[in-house]
């Protein structure tokens, strides 16, 4: 035993963990890739270069309704001023923090049987190494970035098996077939068809198998995460024109 930590949660639950020295735990070895490619659609999540889609629960926004009456209730009975606010007023605010724990357990327990299938199933999962931060800060994604955890998502499967981050770049411009990239493939295209091999894609499934094929065919630099998500490796990539049946080989 390392160190003991005691925590209290805003419900009043007490928990307490517990550092120890231990093995390493044996991963996956089988060798498979599969790359995602993450969507702020509630409707297509994920999606995996299988082209299996996963949809997003979006846990707090099924309850936003009862949170934000919770809420007014609680705005009501503050007194300005006050530093020891009512019974009443104490009631319900245990009742909104209630709610944010409800949800927030919600979430984890949904993300980790999510990363705990993949890294059952594959050895290598690949991902677009975006900044989830910038989009919340700049681009007016907060709420849904949050609620979707794919931060989280990242952070449960790099400790769980190995996480490869590459550049998002042209991912869902270029043809997965050909490698070329079509320019006219922008916001709010779904499907497409390349002018070079007449190859129609569906966008999402398209970038998955891309971002698959950085990491296979090893063009550029790749990031191997660890579990604080640091890159503990990097090796290069070679061409992106990796034919279908090739980036298919690791799925």
């Amino acid at each position: 035993m390392k160190h003991v930590t005691f925590s209290r949660t805003k419900t009043g639950k007490w928990f307490v963990a517990i550092c120890v020295d231990k093995k390493d735990e044996p991963k996956c070895k089988n060798g498979k890739y599969i790359g995602i490619d993450w969507n702020c659609d509630d409707e297509v999540f994920l999606t995996f270069s299988d082209g299996t889609k996963v949809k997003c629960p979006r846990f707090l926004k099924r309850k936003e309704k009862r949170l934000t009456k919770l809420q007014k209730q609680m705005s009501k009975k503050f007194v300005k001023g006050v530093a020891k606010q009512s019974n009443n007023y104490e009631k319900s605010k245990y009742q909104v923090a209630k709610l944010h724990e409800k949800v927030a357990n919600q979430r984890l327990d949904w993300l980790h049987k999510l990363s705990r299938d993949l890294a059952n199933k594959y050895e290598n999962v690949v991902v677009e190494n975006i900044d989830l931060q910038n989009m919340v800060e700049n681009l007016n994604h907060g709420k849904v970035v949050s609620d979707q955890g794919f931060g989280m998502l990242r952070t449960m499967i790099s400790y769980k098996t190995n996480l490869i981050k590459v550049n998002p770049k042209n991912t869902s411009k270029r043809c997965h077939c050909c490698g070329e990239i079509n320019e006219r493939v922008v916001l709010g295209v779904r499907k497409w068809e390349c002018p070079t091999c007449g190859a129609i894609h569906d966008r999402d499934i398209n970038a998955a198998i891309n971002i698959m094929i950085l990491a296979v065919s090893r063009k550029g630099t790749i990031r191997k995460s660890n579990a604080s998500g640091e890159p503990n490796s990097s090796v290069k990539e070679e061409s992106p024109s990796t034919s279908l049946s090739g980036a298919r080989l690791g799925s």
